[in-house]
């Protein structure tokens, strides 16, 4: 499934290079001038806080309350961010956690984005249901009529921007402002809607393999133990089919 998905991102982003680098399908279109150079005329130069409905950074809640990790709510940290969906996390926190702390829940199909200490800034990951992060990311909800997949493959191909940004920082990190105010060429919405109707089916199949990848494992590991220890037999599992 790995395989599989990676050629699956790999269709994505050769798809938005070539609309949104390359503009190829835009080629005999007209072109206006803007402080990027020629663009498709319609499109316009924004920034990133406009194709989003909130943005904000996350926050850790003390870790010297234990009462505080160990509840239900996934809390990700940015070494979690692996440019994939973000299916389960290593703690997991408690209501009271979030009301004592700068932690947020953000809804699914957010996106994640490391700001802290380059080369790990600009890492990504995509929430499959409501969670909340530590402050070295900031949690980005998209626009619905913009679509998580633009925005994911966008700041997929900012990442050597974001990293520049931030080793010219005092501390290496980027902070929320900078990645709001950071300026990107906005489509048209026609172009934008049909980039997610030819892109919303490829992010589907992979968050689907990723959670297929997911229970596999689960099963492994669950059932690996017993057929070592003689508990369950090769025999068992024939039988059971």
């Amino acid at each position: 499934m790995s395989v599989i998905n990676d050629y699956l991102e790999q269709i994505a982003q050769a798809i938005y290079k070539s609309w949104f680098v390359d503009f190829e399908p835009f080629k005999d279109d007209e072109f206006v001038e803007s402080e990027f150079g020629l663009i498709p005329k319609g499109w316009k130069i924004g920034t990133i806080d406009n194709i989003c409905d909130f943005m904000a950074s996350g926050g850790t809640p003390s870790t010297k309350i234990s009462e505080y990790y160990c509840g239900n709510i996934k809390w990700f940290s940015t070494k979690e961010l692996r440019d994939s969906f973000l299916l389960d996390s290593e703690k997991h926190i408690t209501p009271i956690a979030i009301e004592n702390s700068s932690a947020k829940i953000f809804p699914k199909n957010t996106i994640l984005m490391a700001i802290y200490a380059a080369p790990t800034v600009g890492r990504l990951g995509i929430l499959i249901d409501d969670s909340t992060f530590n402050q070295a990311a900031v949690g980005l909800k998209i626009k619905e009529n913009i679509g998580y997949q633009f925005a994911f493959l966008m700041l997929y191909n900012l990442r050597d921007n974001f990293n520049n940004l931030a080793n010219g920082a005092a501390q290496q990190n980027l902070n929320v402002s900078l990645v709001k105010n950071y300026k990107i060429l906005i489509p048209s919405a026609n172009v934008l809607k049909e980039f997610k109707t030819i892109c919303e089916p490829i992010f589907d199949q992979i968050e689907k393999n990723e959670l297929e990848k997911q229970n596999l494992i689960k099963l492994r590991d669950s059932l690996l133990p017993k057929l070592m220890s003689g508990e369950l037999s090769v025999e068992n599992l024939q039988d059971a089919k």
